[in-house]
């Protein structure tokens, strides 16, 4: 089936754009499809623990945890973003590979299908 990635941009609690993208990759998997991860810009945001979810959305470090029950396996983090937003790799408790632009760019460019939220 296709390679499809998933890029997320938004912050974990700002509305439901990030719900949404984990919806759409954890459904995409139950196709058959190879999906993968990427956090770049304020999604990286997403990767940070211990975030109270606000009423209505789902518990997004919950989620992320679920993600190797649907064969996501590749989690990729833009460092540049991480820089940018004074995020530092040891505040992220998932298990992720950080990437610089190069490794971005190719991981696009091997996709079939790419879809940011």
């Amino acid at each position: 089936m296709a390679k499809i990635t998933v890029c997320m941009t938004t912050a974990p609690y700002n509305g439901v754009l990030a719900q949404d993208a984990l919806d759409f990759a954890m459904g995409a998997t139950n196709y058959g499809h190879d999906v993968s991860l990427l956090f770049m810009e304020d999604g990286v945001f997403q990767l940070l623990a211990k975030q109270q979810p606000v009423e209505g959305i789902k518990n997004h470090e919950k989620r992320l945890k679920s993600l190797p029950f649907f064969d996501i396996e590749t989690l990729l983090c833009c460092k540049s973003s991480l820089v940018k937003r004074n995020i530092s790799p040891a505040e992220i408790e998932h298990d992720i590979t950080l990437c610089d632009t190069d490794t971005m760019s190719d991981m696009l460019c091997q996709s079939d299908h790419v879809v940011r939220f």
